[in-house]
């Protein structure tokens, strides 16, 4: 056996890591990638049986259960007619003529808009992916769980007309919250981990929502305001905001105790503690730009970033929830964060400029010319502030990890890329994006940048277990 090997045998493991592959299909690794157990093997595009249309699977979000014994797979299908084309890249414009009742969506940095599609419309931006999805066109989705021991079977708990956009398990694990986009609303249900239930419990437009710490309430947000709500019932607890001009975003404490309320008025957010019935205490931060923001875990503190003028970086700072200012932990813009789950550091992804990168600069690269949104990774020792921050990495992520970094507040209760131990990070990046296609893969490194990372293979997305 050589060093390295034994240097891997050695290796204390924490927790395991799911990963979807680039064909769509989900695996299990543990950080040093020598322990693999695939979990889907039935992705991919096939004939229906009538051979009139091709009709393609991907599972796209692993999210493991509160205490790991189980894995929630969100899968997406469609079924399109073999004569249409349905995926554009690379295009300076679409031009599109098609039957009312069409729609186009356009894949952005910001996520997946949507626009209705008329006889014959010229859209004249700069998109990076266009799906068209004509009219007849059948689109679905399922929600499955498994066991991370596997190889197993899956067991559907719930299947969907309309497109299921996010899904996120209770905190003491016997449901789950699951978001589905109709025409003109979203709808968020919650499903019983066995199948057994389910319960649509709110539906409007720009529709969030997260678990109070029982699992037994829902903070849930909507253009009419915001909302704690039974969550097995949907019936109105307490109304925290009625809606308003301000866009109003709400989370409940790790421990259920208090909310954090951000009211952006167009300028300036107002970030407000309050009690679990929405009872202002005080201030704890004024700030030009509409303000993202999270918990620390064990919820003295917020981490937040301030997204003016429409663009998606910020600084990074921290505010104590008993007392004081905002501190800053990192200057450079911001575009998503994940705390540690001993709250003791945070990783944060900066956008790169490649002609600002140091020729003595010793920071594993990853990013070259072609790189489509280089970026820089930091971990951050929160009581050090900002000269806490450690480069780690320079990368390209994914496109499916840069739609989580760019949701973050919304993704950070449902996935993490830290270790259990909070001492190693997974993070999926791209190579060749440039060169016509590009490959994603991902890669498994400490914290402290210390050792160079380690690429577990190919991958869109990497999510690592709780324990």
């Amino acid at each position: 056996m050589s060093e390295s090997q034994l240097s891997t045998f050695l290796e204390a493991r924490s927790g395991r890591i799911a990963i979807v592959r680039n064909d769509g299909n989900v695996m299990l690794t543990d950080q040093t990638g020598s322990v693999t157990v695939t979990l889907t093997s039935d992705a991919g595009t096939a004939l229906a049986r009538d051979r009139s249309s091709a009709v393609s699977a991907r599972y796209v979000l692993p999210i493991w259960s509160p205490d790991a014994s189980r894995l929630a797979l969100l899968e997406l299908r469609s079924a399109q007619p073999l004569t249409q084309e349905t995926t554009l890249e690379g295009l300076l414009g679409v031009f599109v003529q098609a039957q009312p009742g069409s729609r186009m969506q356009e894949q952005t940095l910001g996520g997946a808009i949507s626009h209705d599609i008329t006889d014959a419309e010229q859209f004249a931006f700069e998109p990076r992916r266009v799906t068209l999805e004509f009219a007849g066109r059948h689109m679905s989705s399922a929600l499955y769980t498994v066991s991370p021991n596997g190889p197993g079977p899956l067991k559907e708990i719930l299947y969907s007309e309309e497109p299921i956009e996010y899904v996120d398990w209770s905190p003491i694990g016997d449901s789950l919250g699951v978001l589905t986009r109709g025409k003109d609303a979203q709808t968020l249900t919650v499903v019983a981990s066995d199948g057994s239930r389910r319960q649509s419990v709110a539906e409007g437009v720009q529709l969030r929502w997260n678990w109070n710490a029982d699992g037994e309430d829902l903070l849930t947000q909507t253009r009419s305001g915001v909302t704690v709500r039974k969550a097995v019932t949907g019936e109105k607890v307490v109304t925290i905001e009625a809606g308003g001009d301000a866009s109003v975003s709400s989370q409940f404490s790790p421990d259920g105790k208090m909310l954090a309320i951000a009211r952006y008025d167009g300028t300036e957010t107002a970030l407000v503690l309050a009690d679990r019935n929405g009872v202002e205490q005080r201030t704890i931060a004024k700030v030009r730009g509409e303000v993202h923001y999270a918990w620390s875990p064990k919820g003295d503190a917020l981490a937040f970033i301030a997204r003016e003028d429409g663009r998606l970086g910020g600084a990074l700072r921290i505010v104590n929830t008993a007392a004081g200012e905002p501190q800053l932990l990192s200057s450079a813009p911001v575009v998503g964060f994940f705390w540690s789950p001993d709250g003791t550091r945070i990783a944060s992804f900066s956008p790169l400029e490649l002609g600002l990168m140091s020729s003595d600069d010793n920071t594993p690269s990853a990013v070259s010319e072609d790189s489509a949104n280089p970026m820089l990774v930091q971990t951050i020792e929160v009581a050090q502030g900002a000269a806490g921050a450690r480069k780690v990495l320079y990368m390209d992520p994914s496109r499916r990890f840069l739609a989580l970094l760019v949701d973050f507040d919304r993704y950070n209760h449902a996935v993490t890329i830290w270790s259990p131990n909070s001492r190693r990070l997974v993070v999926p990046f791209s190579v060749g994006v440039g060169q016509g296609g590009g490959v994603d893969y991902v890669a498994e490194m400490e914290a402290s940048g210390s050792i160079w990372p380690r690429v577990l293979g190919e991958g869109s997305l990497a999510v690592w277990s709780p324990r």
